[in-house]
């Protein structure tokens, strides 16, 4: 599309803060919710004070993408008919403000070019390094904050949307690194290597479920392209890779799963510990760590008189995390194969100690980098919530009850939905007037995204978000763009399992990506003689 902008040196400084705009912008993504605000009003008052209204005007005309994409947050103006808490619905139309502020404004602007395309990248990646880099300081304690959750490593943005921008980074990287006629420096090829190698290391160690399956899912996709479009060493190399990462994890499903599964005999229980003191055998409530009986040889009296020697913290209080100690306590020495008596207590190291102080209920997650331990908490949290426990704080069976609520939300506002601001009032109710096993604090929202959208706008507004989503990338042809559809499909995948777009940093991480991409220019030569569309 051809912009009748002028190149005058009026026009060219406003190119430059638009391009200033757009860098503070993607640093600030995993770095400052604060400058993503402030990026935007820069450039929201560069594209005002521009001028050039009559050009925008006819591009706007011209395509209709544009419009179709506003029509989201239009969707939420016009849904506020049927909303009663206007107080939340005018936060969210502030929160949703990219919607309208990112695509109007990048959709009427010049493209930036290839060059200055391939540098947004590159200070996206700058960035993701630096907060890496702090959320690692984080994590080995050098900031002098010791964390209890691996959530808490990400410290500036939540720890989902962290995970969701490194992977648009991480496979932005590689395809650049393997188009050898847009980055020719050999140097540039293996900082890009390198960077995009440690955002990827990075993202297991943030350890973000939602984050961890894109990654996979997006890596699975290349490599069965790479199968059938590749011959010879490639391909073979591809294959053998894809084995092996198979049975690595099917070895570690199946050891996860007996391990789990797995029930230690117990033969006839003693009624005393060596001290002569009776002990507690609860065979009603069979609970298992690692195959042991958690409530079988439980003696409170030696156990609490122990705990309170080597801890500061009570034996009846809360551990770190929250939970209740001695809950914890007994789960961790079971798993261990010790009794919970005085002679089990002296086989905890202080090492073990320091872990049920953290809240950790069973030894093998002391390993934070353990595909098995992963896998048999899986087990552990699905088993629980089926036997009936409280799924608070687990946030794959909390996501169960959560849809649950939802559904029954959706059943009594089916046509409309609950209006732009009334979809919180609607779960407190739900919570109010039903039975639900949820406590207070985790008594959360749908976290995905589609029924979210659903909830707000019932079956005619849902229709019209996917019309509204869909219906520019058909338009724009970029079906088969990877610049636009890797962040595409990667915020698809998240709306699955988050609200994405019900916080700032997720609706400027979708709307950016989305109109960056959608309304950058189609028959640039220069990119085609690149090979960067490709």
């Amino acid at each position: 599309m051809n912009f009748n902008y002028t190149n005058s040196r009026r026009e060219s400084f406003h190119r430059e803060v638009y391009y200033f705009g757009i860098v503070l912008l993607v640093i600030s993504m995993p770095l400052s919710v604060f400058g993503m605000s402030l990026s935007q009003f820069i450039l929201a008052g560069n594209w005002i004070l521009q001028g050039q209204f009559r050009t925008k005007w006819e591009i706007l005309k011209q395509r209709k993408s544009i419009i179709v994409v506003l029509a989201l947050y239009a969707l939420h103006l016009i849904w506020l008919f049927n909303t009663s808490d206007f107080d939340y619905a005018f936060k969210d139309l502030r929160i949703k403000l990219p919607l309208l502020i990112l695509p109007l404004i990048i959709g009427t602007s010049p493209w930036l070019g290839v060059k200055r395309m391939i540098g947004v990248i590159y200070f996206l990646a700058a960035a993701l390094v630096v907060s890496s880099g702090i959320s690692i300081a984080v994590f080995l304690g050098i900031t002098g904050k010791e964390i209890t959750d691996y959530r808490e490593m990400s410290i500036f943005i939540s720890h989902i949307r962290f995970s969701l921008i490194i992977n648009v980074a991480v496979f932005f990287l590689f395809y650049l690194w393997l188009k050898k006629t847009v980055i020719k420096y050999s140097w540039e090829r293996i900082a890009i290597l390198m960077t995009a190698l440690w955002l990827a290391v990075f993202l297991f160690i943030l350890r973000s479920q939602t984050g961890l399956v894109i990654f996979g899912l997006i890596n699975l996709f290349f490599a069965l392209k790479f199968l059938i479009r590749r011959k010879g060493v490639i391909r073979w190399s591809v294959l053998v890779g894809l084995i092996i990462i198979a049975v690595v994890f099917g070895f570690n499903f199946n050891k996860a799963m007996k391990g789990y599964f797995h029930r230690e005999p117990t033969g006839i229980l003693d009624s005393f510990t060596v001290n002569g003191k009776p002990y507690k055998h609860n065979t009603s409530e069979m609970r298992y760590e690692n195959g042991f009986a958690v409530w079988n040889y439980y003696c409170l009296e030696e156990v609490k008189k122990e705990w309170e020697k080597r801890s500061k913290i009570d034996y009846l209080g809360k551990d770190e995390r929250g939970n209740t100690l001695y809950q914890t306590l007994v789960r961790y020495m079971a798993s261990k194969g010790l009794r919970k008596d005085s002679l089990g207590m002296t086989q905890m190291s202080d090492e073990d100690i320091r872990s049920v102080e953290k809240g950790i209920p069973n030894y093998i997650y002391n390993s934070r980098f353990s595909l098995y331990a992963f896998l048999y908490k899986q087990f552990w949290i699905i088993d629980s919530y089926i036997q009936g426990d409280n799924p608070s704080g687990h946030s794959l069976t909390q996501r169960a009850e959560y849809l649950k609520a939802a559904t029954a939300i959706i059943a009594d506002n089916y046509w409309l939905g609950t209006g732009t601001g009334d979809v919180q009032k609607a779960f407190d109710q739900y919570y109010a007037t039903h039975i639900t096993p949820l406590e207070k604090q985790w008594q959360l929202r749908a976290h995905n995204q589609f029924v979210t959208f659903f909830l707000s706008f019932g079956f005619i507004g849902f229709i019209l978000v996917l019309f509204i989503l869909v219906y520019p990338v058909l338009y724009e042809k970029r079906i088969l763009d990877f610049w636009f559809m890797l962040p595409f499909i990667v915020a698809l995948v998240s709306f699955l399992n988050e609200d994405t777009l019900e916080t700032q940093a997720g609706i400027t991480f979708f709307t950016f990506f989305y109109a960056f991409f959608l309304f950058r220019e189609k028959e640039n030569p220069e990119l085609k003689k690149n090979g960067v569309l490709k």
